[in-house]
């Protein structure tokens, strides 16, 4: 069951539209790089089923569970860096001014 969920293309592809249009009413980063990674996880079934069936087990089965979890950490993974990637330089952190609310710089 578990299996036959997770090789649907479209599952993935109706997860990545439902993770952007959630970005879309909650703003960050996070939705979209999870959104991205739902639809190269659906591009990535949809070429396997097409170009690489003939290689590989058949994701439904008992062979490709093991194949499409490690396909689904690698993209969450890719998701986790462009999160990362996003972010870095976009945090204050240590080096930032502490400005205060009233005080007012025009900043060009």
């Amino acid at each position: 069951m578990l299996a036959a969920w997770l090789s649907d293309p479209w599952i993935w592809l109706g997860l990545g539209l439902a993770l952007l249009l959630a970005e879309l009413v909650v703003s960050g980063y996070v939705l979209l790089s999870f959104s991205f990674g739902a639809f190269a996880m659906a591009l990535a079934l949809l070429v396997w089923r097409i170009g690489l069936g003939l290689v590989l087990p058949d994701p439904a089965g008992t062979g490709g569970l093991l194949a499409l979890l490690v396909a689904w950490m690698l993209f969450s993974g890719l998701s986790l860096a462009l999160i990362w990637r996003f972010w870095r330089g976009r945090s204050r952190g240590p080096k930032g001014e502490d400005d205060d609310v009233n005080e007012f710089r025009n900043r060009l």
